[in-house]
C-alpha cells in the first residue's frame, strides 16, 4: 500500500513542485475555471519562482508513490503584530485527492 508523505520542500524540488502545480490547475481547477483561463494559468514556465520561496518561506510537498503530487505554500508576515501568515497555494494532483491529505 502506498503512503502519502508530507515533508518540507528542499532545493531541487522546484521542477517537481511546478509540475504538480500545473497539473493541478489543468486537471482539477479546470472544473471551476474556464478552459481559456486555464490556458493562461496552467501552462506557465518554471522560471526561478520557487528557489527563494523554498529557502525563505514554508513550502510543504505531498509525495505519493515517490512523486511530488501536491504542495502548500505559506508565507509568514514578519513585520506584523500579531504575527500573520498568508496561504499562497494549496494544490493537489488527482493521485492524492480523496486520500485525506
Amino acid at each position: 500500500m502506498n503512503e502519502v508523505l508530507i515533508r518540507r520542500a528542499k532545493p531541487g524540488d522546484e521542477p517537481k513542485i511546478h509540475n504538480a502545480h500545473m497539473r493541478s490547475i489543468r486537471e482539477i481547477c479546470v472544473k471551476d475555471h474556464g478552459e481559456e483561463e486555464i490556458r493562461g494559468w496552467g501552462f506557465r514556465e518554471l522560471g526561478d519562482r520557487w528557489i527563494r520561496s523554498i529557502k525563505e518561506d514554508f513550502i510543504w510537498v505531498v509525495e505519493f508513490d515517490s512523486a511530488v503530487c501536491g504542495f502548500a505554500y505559506i508565507r509568514m508576515i514578519q513585520d506584523s503584530e500579531p504575527k500573520r501568515a498568508h496561504l499562497h497555494g494549496l494544490y493537489l494532483t488527482p493521485e492524492v485527492t480523496g486520500k485525506k491529505v
